[in-house]
C-alpha cells in the first residue's frame, strides 16, 4: 500500500457482514463490494497487513482510503465479465460515482438512477439530477460510439423532462 494515502480507520465500527462480491467495476481478481449500501465500499481490497481488515475506497478523486473489519475471511474473487464504470467524468466537469444502492426515488417511463453526482456539480445543485440507466443503457451510459455518453436526468418527479445524453470525457473501472 502506498504510504502517502490517508486512512481512515473505522475498525471501530462493527464487521461488515461477509457478504462480498465482486466489484462491479472490477477489472481484476481480488477487487470487492462488500457491506451495506451506508458502507459505501463498492471498491475494497483485502489489508496485506491485516487479513481481518479490508482497505477501500470511497471517493473516486480522493487519495483517502478507509479501514473496516471484516467478518470472516475474504474469499477468491475473480475479476468482473463486464465491469461498469466506477466513477464518471462529464464534458461539464462534473464527477459522478456509481450508485451503492439505498432509496432513491424513481421516475415514471422506467429509468432509474445509477451514478450520483459527488464533484463540481453546479450544474446539477438544487436538483434531484442523477446519471439515469434502463432497459437499453443499463449502465447508465452508452458505450457503442467513440465518444461515450450518460444520460442525466430527474428522479422524483411525476412528468420529468426526457434524459439529457452528456458526452463522458473520462471514465473509471477499479482493480
Amino acid at each position: 500500500m502506498r504510504q502517502d494515502v490517508r486512512v481512515d480507520d473505522r475498525t471501530d465500527l462493527p464487521p461488515m457482514a461477509a457478504d462480498f462480491q465482486p466489484s462491479p467495476s472490477a477489472t481484476s481478481a481480488g477487487t470487492y463490494w462488500l457491506g451495506t449500501t451506508a458502507d459505501s465500499a463498492s471498491a475494497c481490497w483485502e489489508n496485506p497487513d491485516d487479513q481481518a481488515t479490508v482497505v477501500c475506497l470511497e471517493n473516486p478523486w480522493s487519495d483517502e482510503t478507509f479501514t473496516r473489519s471484516i467478518d470472516g475471511g475474504l474469499s477468491a474473487s475473480a475479476a468482473t465479465s463486464d465491469p461498469v464504470l466506477w466513477a464518471i467524468e462529464l464534458s461539464d466537469g462534473s464527477r459522478w460515482r456509481l450508485r451503492t444502492g439505498g432509496s432513491w426515488a424513481g421516475r415514471p417511463d422506467g429509468w432509474l438512477g445509477a451514478y450520483l453526482c459527488i464533484e463540481h456539480c453546479q450544474t446539477f445543485q438544487d436538483t434531484d439530477q442523477v446519471i439515469l440507466s434502463n432497459d437499453e443503457y443499463p449502465h447508465g451510459y452508452d458505450d457503442s460510439a467513440k465518444v461515450w455518453t450518460a444520460f442525466v436526468g430527474e428522479v422524483g418527479t411525476d412528468d420529468p423532462p426526457e434524459p439529457e445524453a452528456v458526452s463522458i470525457t473520462e471514465g473509471w473501472f477499479v482493480g
